[in-house]
């Protein structure tokens, strides 16, 4: 969710890392979340992501001001998600695990990204390698919060 329509971006921002491998990741020491801008987001704290499930990122953990949401991670303003492009990279100890980049203005993310709807990626294309193509990604379609779209962690019924 790059861009809430109804909330702040600085409190509503969010996104979610999926387990797609057979055993439990911990993040913890070492690892970070950056954008292009080199904004870092070294993880202060231990993120459990088990086989097979999302952690859910948050840039506020105040359920008042993000939708409602309870996260796995509050990254708070360490890096911002740009509405209309930007790129997300996760790192681990200076190598780069995996990264997204996308541009409303620019190949087939337009038609994913709209103020208000999140981006979700297929759920049968999880990988490193599927989640570079805008042509896997959709708007989501299930609402959170208001005209907040796609709750975390659910399937999207538009894929």
């Amino acid at each position: 969710m790059q861009d809430p329509k109804t909330l702040k971006d600085h409190e509503a921002e969010w996104f979610e890392l999926y387990n797609a491998s057979g055993v439990d990741i911990l993040m913890c020491d070492g690892w970070s979340i950056y954008d292009g801008g080199h904004q870092h987001g070294g993880l202060s704290s231990d993120v459990l992501i088990t086989a097979g499930a999302h952690a859910l990122f948050l840039r506020s953990s105040d359920t008042s001001k993000n939708g409602g949401l309870t996260g796995d991670y509050t990254y708070n303003s360490k890096f911002t998600l740009d509405n209309s492009a930007d790129e997300l990279y996760i790192e681990f100890d200076g190598v780069l695990i995996d990264e997204l980049e996308y541009d409303n203005g620019g190949g087939d993310w337009s038609a994913v990204m709209a103020q208000g709807f999140s981006m979700q990626l297929n759920a049968n294309l999880y990988s490193a390698l599927d989640n570079d193509d805008s042509l896997n990604w959709s708007k989501g379609t299930t609402s959170y919060e208001k005209r907040q779209q796609r709750h975390p962690a659910a399937l999207n019924d538009a894929l």
